[in-house]
């Protein structure tokens, strides 16, 4: 008799236990959509700091080819180029840049033309 007590719990849709099992399946599916989801976040970030990485790289190399053209050319006619020494001095005179621009009136530059 035990026995079909536990085949009928197990079997029958309106027994609660059919109801948790169900409800268990259904969380276990949202858990795997869940890991996935971290998965292909953790492989997009991964990715993003490679890209970062040599970006960073590719940018340093490039102020230094600056600082070279702009050390020859200072040679040949006197200027007074900036040579940066990496990038991220390159890229904080970049911001000082910016920032000074948002108080410079350019609508005179505008009118000459």
């Amino acid at each position: 008799m035990a026995d079909v007590l536990k085949v009928h719990i197990e079997l029958c849709p309106k027994h609660p236990l059919s109801e948790a099992k169900a409800e268990i399946q259904r969380l276990h599916g949202e858990v795997a959509e869940l890991l996935a989801m971290r998965d292909a976040d953790a492989l997009i970030i991964s990715q993003a700091g490679r890209d970062i990485t040599n970006l960073k790289a590719a940018l340093e190399e490039s102020v230094k080819l600056q600082a070279h053209y702009a050390k020859l050319l200072n040679m040949h006619d006197g200027g007074q180029r900036i040579q940066f020494k990496s990038a991220d001095e390159w890229l904080a005179r970049l911001e000082r840049i910016e920032k000074a621009k948002d108080s410079i009136d350019f609508s005179a530059l505008d009118e000459r033309r």
